[in-house]
């Protein structure tokens, strides 16, 4: 199984993407599904509770594991596709790849929203505050 630790080699430290908390996804459709006129809504809601760097991420676990240093070694995008590929051809998806399939998914920017319906469905977060990344530990 990828460990965390290999996680943090295969994508740029920079790379942000959107994180979700299960409380907020709760309170964002019920703030959906009591909206009113649902033609105002648009077809695909897209919500996020934050944006974080995999630096973030990395720096949070470490912070709350002690004695735990991560090593941080970055592989190109173009390997990591290499790689990806290369695994679901051998073998199909494999549960154990989990870690490496989400690492390529937001190294190609799959898990970053172009846009978010977090203003229309919340505004200026009159109804709820999003969770912000590292405010639950």
């Amino acid at each position: 199984m990828l460990s965390l630790q290999l996680f943090s080699t295969l994508v740029v430290s920079c790379t942000k993407f959107d994180v979700s908390y299960l409380g907020d996804v709760g309170k964002a459709l019920a703030a959906i599904v009591t909206f009113g006129d649902f033609n105002e809504l648009p077809d695909r809601i897209r919500v996020s509770s934050d944006k974080v760097t995999v630096d973030q991420v990395l720096d949070n676990y470490e912070k709350n594991h002690p004695g735990v240093k991560l090593t941080r070694e970055y592989v190109s995008k173009e390997d990591t596709y290499k790689k990806a590929h290369q695994l679901y051809d051998e073998a199909g998806f494999r549960l154990q790849d989990f870690i490496f399939y989400i690492a390529y998914f937001i190294s190609e920017g799959l898990a970053l929203f172009p846009k978010t319906e977090n203003e229309l469905i919340n505004p200026g977060e009159s109804l709820f505050k999003w969770t912000k990344f590292g405010s639950i530990w």
